[in-house]
């Protein structure tokens, strides 16, 4: 009798307890008060929300393998998948492009980041560089140097503008473009190390071995299927343990909203900096809608 569950019992573990989310609403409001009447004492209270980032953040690494390898093992075998599991793979891989398309289209029209500086946002170094010549300024590929016949590396030549503004300008379009975004998102996919991958967070390179991982789990027989239920009770733990610490999510709420406008000045300084964010809400919410109504 005991694996007969009570009624209500899965949805409050699934949805969590009726007060959680007037709890939640409550601590943003509260610490948003707290943090605007007092903002000193509000900046204390940072330690509070970075203990429950970090709780939720130690759970991404294996909550995602976990939960991808369970998803492909729910498809069975994937050599038995067929023609809709081929549909499925190809669905899949274009409404990414999609995605991938709509965002290049919006960040260059709205320019979302324009106005924001965002502390120890440096970026990665730029793939095109460009050299003064002559009467010329010259784009040249960093990643792609070609050889002379005295064996000496020359960087490739892209394109040559009579003005430097102009020739900085290519190189940011060459790192923005559509096909320079794809590739980039290849790139990333696959990891040389994914252990360093999931110490550093990547989720992309997590995503692809975990799918690519489970598939071949699937095709092991009795000895993949092992594996598989280990990592389906590592993933039922690992949402547990969200829902745990979904409790302290009110608190932890409180605390962070507080801290930040502490640290901002209180709700004046706040207010002045929330507003260079709006370009960035506008631009995302805009690309959600159009992705979603294609």
């Amino acid at each position: 009798m005991s694996d007969i569950s009570h009624p209500g019992e899965e949805n409050q573990v699934s949805h969590g307890p009726k007060w959680l989310l007037p709890a939640i609403i409550a601590g943003v409001v509260l610490g948003g008060i707290f943090g605007a009447a007092a903002p000193e004492q509000a900046e204390g209270l940072d330690f509070l929300g970075e203990l429950f980032l970090n709780a939720l953040k130690m759970l991404i690494v294996p909550l995602v393998v976990s939960s991808m390898i369970s998803g492909i093992a729910s498809l069975g075998d994937v050599r038995k998948l067929g023609k809709p599991g081929l549909v499925t793979v190809g669905l899949y891989a274009a409404t990414t492009a999609l995605a991938v398309f709509i965002g290049v289209i919006f960040v260059n029209i709205l320019k979302p980041g324009e106005g924001v500086a965002v502390e120890g946002a440096g970026g990665e170094p730029p793939h095109r560089i460009v050299v003064k010549a002559d009467n010329a300024y010259l784009v040249l590929d960093k990643d792609q140097p070609y050889y002379t016949e005295n064996g000496e590396p020359v960087r490739k030549l892209v394109a040559k503008f009579p003005s430097e503004e102009q020739a900085t300008e290519a190189t940011k379009e060459g790192e923005k473009s559509l096909v320079g975004v794809i590739a980039k998102v290849l790139r990333m996919m696959v990891s040389e190390n994914v252990i360093e991958s999931a110490s550093h967070t990547d989720i992309l390179p997590l995503i692809f071995f975990s799918l690519l991982f489970g598939g071949v789990l699937t095709t092991l027989g009795s000895k993949g299927q092992l594996v598989l239920d280990l990592f389906d009770g590592i993933c039922e733990a690992m949402m547990q343990m969200v829902n745990l610490i979904m409790y302290t999510a009110p608190i932890g709420i409180f605390a962070l909203i507080a801290a930040r406008l502490g640290k901002a000045g209180g709700g004046s300084a706040f207010l002045g900096e929330l507003s260079k964010l709006g370009n960035y809400s506008l631009c995302v919410i805009l690309a959600l809608l159009f992705h979603a109504v294609l």
